[in-house]
């Protein structure tokens, strides 16, 4: 299928416009080359290895700043060109929010503090806390990006409505997802409360309570391997004596 989409981006290029062959291109890399990482994720089991993450994050960076420097250079519109550069960045900032989240344990759940971070992932198997605050940052930036992009259209496009609407809908969609996520953990609190009692709280407080004072205990780190030599060295220098 792949030499069938290069003859119709050759077609584009030769009879409706440069721009619209470009923009076919782009998309059909980026389609070719997703397809091959979808590819590589499975068969490792859900799991994309190294340097598979770094080579795409850096196709789309190097996107980005060509899509800026065709803008600048070449008869295309500024605000579209920019528009495409805000899009690759988006798009690498959500990539590496979501690769982070599908790399949790099976049935982890996100639980963020009421300013969003820090934010934390808890493994329902062991009862552990994963740090997710890294991803949790990539998605603010992702909403940041496309809220100075609406800042941009702002500035750029033309009738001015369409700038500040697009910077209203990303200002509100954000508040919207904040709000939801961070009350997520209250809302579950509160609906788990309707099954607590005496006991269920007893015996919650003495599982954090051992929990707390086995993570306070003091690293006590022991080789087999030399405590036998130090052992035979001991017997050794019992015979001489």
């Amino acid at each position: 299928a792949l030499p069938l989409w290069l003859v119709a981006v050759l077609a584009v290029f030769g009879w409706v416009s440069y721009t619209a062959g470009a923009i076919l291109l782009v998309l059909v890399v980026f389609a070719a080359y997703a397809t091959y990482l979808a590819r590589v994720w499975v068969r490792n089991g859900f799991f994309l290895p190294e340097p598979h993450p770094t080579y795409a994050g850096s196709l789309l960076v190097a996107c980005a700043c060509l899509s800026v420097v065709v803008g600048l250079l070449a008869d295309v519109d500024i605000f579209f060109a920019i528009s495409i550069a805000f899009g690759f960045l988006v798009l690498l900032l959500v990539a590496k929010a979501l690769s982070a989240l599908s790399a949790l344990p099976p049935g982890a759940r996100v639980m963020v503090s009421p300013f969003l971070f820090p934010a934390y992932a808890l493994d329902p198997a062991t009862s552990e806390l994963i740090p997710f605050s890294a991803a949790a940052a990539d998605a603010v930036a992702a909403w940041g990006l496309a809220l100075l992009w609406g800042l941009v259209a702002t500035m750029l496009a033309d009738p001015l409505d369409a700038g500040v609407g697009i910077a209203c809908t990303v200002v509100v969609l954000g508040a919207v997802a904040a709000a939801t996520v961070a009350g997520d953990a209250a809302l579950r609190l509160g609906r788990s409360s309707k099954f607590l009692d005496e006991d269920v709280l007893r015996l919650a407080g003495d599982r954090a309570r051992a929990t707390f004072f086995e993570r306070r205990r003091a690293l006590d780190a022991h080789c087999e391997e030399f405590l036998q030599r130090d052992e035979a060295e001991a017997e050794e220098e019992a015979v001489r004596l």
